[in-house]
């Protein structure tokens, strides 16, 4: 194909959980009356439907394809071809070089030598000098050309490697039909899937009398053969899949077996079938020419990205222009950091763990995308581990660990245990006392949530009763047990509760005791 190609750059990326969409503007030089254009614009993997080409008004769009045009690659190769053999040809001459040099010294050192008269000899060791240093300006000059010649090789070898991916890629061509000789600007949509990103959120806590803050950057990859140099980024929660429809189901009918195969079932390869889910695209009238769309956007001073709620996802425009690099190599970006209330508390539950952790109880929730994301958490600028964001259903409130206190320890002991039997009703009644004791090295009030818990009866002949709860809450449907402590500075608090089992002398319970304790 003779059409010049035109190379037009990255100018936004919309990049996805699996994918991205990227919007790329150049400009060619077209005569009047049909013109054929090659674009460079396409990434790897792109999604031929999904190409979406914008040009002025006054230019008529005759028709978009792709072409994977391989005469590029061709030359490339023979140009490779080329460069080597210059390279061999240099090398060979270094040698010739060599062995007449070595033929020179041996006419001084060899056999030679004593065969001549005295007078050649002289003659001979004369004219030496002169001629090896001939030869050494000659093989100081062919090292150059052989340095310049590899230089030449992979230069050849750079511009294979950019034919080949390009072929790869595909060249966009577009042949269009101009009023008149002009300049003119386009825009091309195109999708990929050789991007994508995925959140990164950190918990901040500077002080306990202060907001949580929640950090979000995003990292950033891109392995779509295109250079993303000073792109206007926005990111979204979506994961778009094309698939093939909606999954139905089929008629699940039950016969005898007549052979030892297994029968397949409704629904067997389902993980294969696909919904289709077209990603929406923007408007894609032409535009008419605009010289303010010529005018370079600003740089922002990104300390937030603006998001915006779509109807499945999130998407965050963020402020200023990006490098992405494409080579797999993830880039950091700042999205943005929410502040939210909170109210401090410190949990302890010791019949699992004896420590007591910091929690922060939040006055209303993270945004919902967060949910289920695992975070970084920095308490007073320290990294105290990570945690798993849940976003907390109806009225409940959400609640983030912010690491265990070393200032703060339990105890769970068994006090007592005291089992007696009624023989006439054949029943048995199992007793058991536990105390809890919480201590404080804090040198400030502190307010600690104690749980604990007693079995469940899931039976009508096994019996619950909680005889002492030690002025804890008790939820009769969870058995958890709940105290709300006021410690002072340096202050500990015991706590006991007392519960009885009662069931059938000759039922056994014992793995359901055996998870208990």
């Amino acid at each position: 194909m003779d059409a010049k190609i035109t190379t037009a750059r990255v100018r936004a990326a919309r990049v996805y959980t699996n994918g991205c969409v990227l919007t790329c503007e150049g400009e060619a030089h077209v005569e009047q009356g049909v013109s054929t254009l090659l674009v460079d614009c396409l990434g790897l993997n792109t999604d031929e439907e999904s190409i979406r080409v914008r040009i002025p008004a006054s230019v008529s769009l005759v028709s978009v394809g792709v072409t994977h045009d391989v005469a590029i690659m061709t030359d490339a190769e023979k140009r490779v071809e080329a460069c080597r053999r210059a390279v061999e040809r240099v090398r060979a001459r270094i040698d010739n070089r060599n062995e007449q040099k070595d033929l020179w010294i041996a006419q001084v050192t060899g056999d030679e030598a004593n065969k001549r008269p005295i007078e050649g000899v002289e003659e001979f060791l004369g004219r030496l000098p002169e001629r090896l240093d001939a030869i050494d300006d000659e093989l100081f000059a062919l090292r150059e050309d052989l340095d310049a010649a590899n230089r030449e090789v992979y230069r050849a070898e750079d511009e294979l490697r950019e034919a080949r991916e390009r072929s790869d890629r595909g060249l966009l061509c577009l042949k269009v039909d101009a009023r008149q000789a002009m300049d003119m600007r386009f825009e091309v949509e195109s999708r990929s899937d050789r991007a994508s990103w995925t959140p990164v959120y950190d918990v901040h806590v500077d002080g306990f009398d202060g907001p949580v803050r929640l950090r979000l950057r995003a990292n950033v990859w891109q392995r779509t053969g295109l250079c993303w140099e000073g792109v206007e980024l926005t990111l979204s929660t979506a994961a778009p899949v094309a698939r093939r429809g909606l999954p139905k189901l089929t008629p699940l009918r039950l016969r005898r077996r007549v052979s030892t195969y297994p029968v397949p079932m409704a629904g067997a390869g389902m993980g294969s079938a696909r919904m289709s889910a077209p990603m929406a695209m923007e408007d894609t009238a032409m535009f008419e020419e605009d010289t303010a769309m010529l005018e370079p956007l600003a740089e922002a001073r990104p300390p937030e990205a603006v998001a915006t709620e779509r109807t499945n996802s999130v998407e965050y425009a963020v402020p200023g222009t990006w490098d992405v690099q494409g080579n797999g190599e993830t880039t950091v970006v700042e999205v943005r950091t929410t502040e939210v209330s909170a109210r401090y508390r410190w949990r302890a539950v010791p019949l699992i763990d004896d420590c007591v952790y910091i929690t922060a109880m939040l006055e209303e929730p993270f945004a919902p995308e967060a949910a289920g994301e695992k975070a970084s958490v920095y308490l007073e600028g320290e990294y105290c581990g990570s945690v798993t964001l849940d976003v907390p259903e109806g009225d409940q409130t959400q609640e983030i660990s912010l690491g265990a206190d070393a200032r703060m320890r339990t105890s769970r002991r068994l006090v007592r245990r005291h089992a007696s039997s009624t023989l006439l009703r054949g029943r048995r009644t199992e007793e058991e006392a536990y105390e809890l004791e919480v201590h404080s090295q804090r040198g400030e009030p502190t307010c600690v949530v104690l749980l604990d818990q007693v079995p469940v009866s899931e039976d009508k002949n096994i019996v619950v009763e909680v005889t002492d709860n030690g002025g804890a809450l008790l939820d009769t449907d969870t058995g958890e047990l709940r105290w709300e402590l006021d410690l002072g500075a340096n202050e500990s608090a015991t706590r006991r509760f007392t519960y009885a089992v009662t069931h059938p002398k000759d039922l056994r319970i014992d793995e359901y005791r055996d998870w208990l304790l």
